[in-house]
């Protein structure tokens, strides 16, 4: 008998083979969640929008036990709450992106001294983000610039659907590590597949750290050396073909990785450093004469045509002219009657 066979199994490899096994039980059901064909998007989406904070308590305990709530005097404003649209129109930047740089007021009732930074962080990726005026947040994030930029002016969603938003103050961020295996697999299946979308599809060059994640599951999954020269070679020939050749992967694959901790999600620690009372007090003041107007653009001015459009125009209006008076003189020429009657 081989003595192989015998030998016990070390905790190592159990371990290992345990979360193996774990990893393709999520996978599983996250595949079954994105292809069930009687749940619709709407559906998903819903359940993406109830989850269930305690379950991310020994997180929250890990990041933000000994955080206290910053005290902002004097006291902030209460009750403003704003949509992503009225922040555009007034103050500018886009409706759907976590971080949004502003270098100019679009009404221009507030100078700019410096850049402001937004973030707009949703409770369906990042559970635990800022949920007070004044109280510190994780993201669960991979964006470095977020990093390299200080204060933070951060929103939090004050809605399940995410139409309402509260501005809670300036922050800085500190990145705390990545977040264990453990920790991801209490995301719901939902966020999983939105996680596995994500990474799966990422090709910009601003979120390099998706980028390179693709990159490497891609080579993983085809059994290739991983290294930093091929990653670049290859995360840049996709940032400028965009094609994907030879490194489409799936959002199980994502999940897979994920769960089996070849890849991780960076923790960013949002910490509460400030308050800027006149940013809400223009904000405030632009957002009520935005809806006072009714939430719509102005009218734009009728264009006026140039030479070269109307010189057209009179040829297309003599042509036809000419064409009519053609037409009549054949009927007259045809109709006998009809020339008497002229006559």
């Amino acid at each position: 008998m081989d003595d192989d066979a015998t030998k016990p199994e070390s905790s190592k490899s159990a371990l290992k083979r345990k979360r193996e096994e774990e990893a393709f039980e999520i996978v599983a059901s996250a595949k079954e969640i994105s292809t069930k064909k009687h749940t619709s998007s709407i559906a998903r989406r819903t359940v993406m929008k109830t989850v269930d904070i305690t379950q991310y308590t020994p997180v929250a305990k890990l990041y933000l036990s000994n955080i206290p709530t910053f005290t902002i005097t004097p006291s902030p404003e209460s009750d403003f709450f704003l949509s992503r649209k009225q922040f555009n129109k007034t103050v500018g930047g886009t409706t759907f992106r976590l971080f949004v740089t502003i270098t100019k007021w679009k009404t221009a009732s507030m100078v700019l001294k410096h850049p402001i930074h937004c973030v707009w962080p949703t409770r369906q990726l990042n559970p635990l983000t800022v949920d007070g005026i004044g109280a510190a947040g994780l993201l669960f994030a991979g964006r470095q610039d977020i990093l390299h930029h200080s204060p933070l002016y951060v929103f939090r969603s004050v809605e399940r659907d995410g139409t309402k938003w509260e501005y809670c103050g300036n922050y800085e961020a500190q990145k705390m590590g990545h977040l264990a295996v453990e920790h991801f697999r209490l995301y719901p299946e939902t966020s999983k597949v939105k996680w596995g979308d994500k990474i799966s599809t990422s090709r910009s060059k601003d979120l390099r750290l998706y980028l390179d994640m693709r990159v490497r599951i891609a080579l993983r999954k085809r059994g290739e050396e991983i290294t930093p020269d091929r990653v670049e070679r290859e995360a840049q020939a996709l940032i400028k073909h965009k094609d994907g050749e030879g490194m489409n992967i799936s959002g199980e694959d994502v999940i897979e990785a994920l769960c089996a901790g070849d890849e991780k999600i960076d923790v960013v620690l949002l910490r509460c450093v400030g308050y800027d009372h006149d940013f809400v007090h223009n904000l405030k003041r632009d957002v009520a004469a935005y809806i006072e107007r009714g939430e719509s653009p102005p009218k734009k001015k009728p264009r006026v045509a140039g030479k070269a459009e109307r010189r057209r125009c009179r040829h297309l209006h003599l042509r036809r002219r000419r064409r009519q008076r053609q037409r009549k003189l054949l009927r007259v020429q045809d109709d006998p009657g009809e020339r008497g009657n002229r006559a």
